[in-house]
């Protein structure tokens, strides 16, 4: 489903499950021209395709002070069939500070990773890019 409240709303019609491997969800796609092209299939108009994506936990800390804030770091991996190089990791830092008794305020940040099938990861040479 889309939480977002910035984007616009949409009908959600994959399908997701929990699996061994993680969560995963499976969805249809329309692509693009040049995605056509990149899967080397003759642009015939609109092309639709099965898309199929697994998020998977890797690891995880938690730290929580005495005024009952906390911070968790986790490593994700996510599986898609649809990216050159077949998956990605990211790193996801979630912070939260009570308060009041029953309310928590957060913030969360995703790092992503390049990967050596990456246009820019010659280019950032071990630096970040963004």
């Amino acid at each position: 489903a889309n939480l977002s409240s910035s984007a616009p709303p949409y009908r959600d019609s994959g399908k997701s499950s929990i699996n061994p491997a993680g969560w995963s969800y499976s969805y249809r796609q329309k692509l693009t021209p040049q995605q056509v092209v990149d899967t080397q299939q003759a642009w015939q108009g609109p092309v639709t395709v099965q898309r199929n994506v697994t998020l998977s936990w890797l690891a995880g800390e938690v730290w929580r002070d005495e005024d009952d804030n906390c911070a968790v770091v986790e490593w994700i991996k996510q599986s898609d069939d649809m990216m050159p190089n077949g998956a990605a990791q990211y790193k996801v830092f979630t912070l939260l500070r009570r308060i009041s008794p029953d309310m928590a305020e957060g913030r969360l940040r995703v790092a992503s990773f390049l990967q050596p099938l990456d246009a820019a990861y010659i280019e950032a040479n071990g630096e970040a890019i963004a």
